[in-house]
């Protein structure tokens, strides 16, 4: 539970296309490439917005993985 309090945390605080990019990659597994198809967008707009989710993610949840 506290692990989909923690997604939820991050999810809510991401733009809904930062967002999109972060669960097709993070949750899904799917590849930058799939996720830039699926999107209409470029393979870069796409690591963007996942470095974007990243430093969202380290901000909200901390060092330590809490927030």
């Amino acid at each position: 539970v506290a692990d989909r309090d923690r997604v939820r945390q991050v999810l809510t605080r991401a733009d809904p296309e930062t967002a999109q990019a972060g669960v097709g990659y993070f949750l899904e597994g799917r590849t930058a490439e799939e996720i830039a198809g699926i999107l209409g967008v470029s393979v870069p707009t796409v690591r963007r917005r996942l470095k974007r989710f990243l430093e969202l993610a380290r901000r909200t949840l901390g060092a330590g993985g809490a927030a």
